[in-house]
């Protein structure tokens, strides 16, 4: 158990890093992570966070060079964690208001662990004066997503599956309220990779866009499994959609 809590700095960055990197990593190849229950697997991790700092404060747990190393480096990351996991949750929502204060007290905690486990002055002031920096700008990201994230409203007003159900095509009205909008034909790969608490699918591909209001107007109908003929023209990518 002791040794396992001398490591525990390194596990830490491990879980709260892994899923944003993925999702990182998979959006470059026009990918997207779905978290189920973001919110729960957030807390999840701030309830682990938590237990591990007491157990590391009853074992009386010394951590070498590696281990602090990681330590400062997990303050950052829970700054970063915290800001990945708000942007699934609407500002003003209760669930964002509770995010907030367990977001703080998971960050709140690992610098006052990592005050108290670091001997490193000079790593100790860095990781600080960079959590903080980066805390200010994921703070300021938050708010703007937030508030201009939900401006626009998308509603998917027809959709047609494909002959073998591997594709739905779908025309959407892209509402941006007093900025107007426009009306979109995309087709959405149904299959996924599901890894237990969500799954990664491919990003819908967009294949024309009209006018707003035009939904009425556009007729489409599937050729075969990789083509979609949209007003007469004929849209395919070997199946690379």
């Amino acid at each position: 158990m002791k040794k396992m809590l001398a490591y525990s700095p390194i596990i830490l960055c491990i879980l709260f890093a892994v899923i944003p990197i993925v999702a990182i990593l998979v959006e470059k190849e026009g990918f997207s992570v779905e978290l189920y229950y973001p919110m729960v697997i957030y807390v999840a991790l701030v309830i682990i966070e938590l237990a591990v700092w007491v157990a590391v404060k009853f074992c009386n747990i010394k951590f070498d060079m590696v281990a602090q190393s990681f330590l400062a480096l997990f303050c950052l990351i829970s700054v970063i964690c915290a800001g990945y996991y708000g942007t699934f949750l609407n500002l003003g929502n209760f669930f964002f208001i509770f995010f907030i204060q367990i977001a703080l007290i998971s960050v709140i905690s690992a610098g006052i662990t990592m005050e108290n486990m670091v001997q490193e002055k000079g790593m100790k002031i860095a990781f600080t004066i960079i959590t903080l920096i980066v805390g200010i700008i994921v703070a300021g990201w938050l708010f703007l997503n937030a508030v201009f994230g939900g401006v626009g409203l998308l509603s998917v007003v027809y959709s047609k599956e494909s002959p073998d159900g591997k594709y739905i095509a779908e025309i959407v009205d892209d509402d941006q309220g007093a900025l107007g909008g426009s009306t979109i034909v995309r087709v959405t790969r149904k299959e996924s990779i599901s890894f237990g608490v969500g799954n990664i699918h491919k990003d819908p591909t967009v294949i024309t866009v009209r006018r707003w209001g035009m939904w009425d107007d556009i007729k489409f109908e599937w050729v075969d499994e990789d083509t979609l003929l949209v007003d007469g023209t004929e849209y395919t990518n070997g199946g690379a959609w």
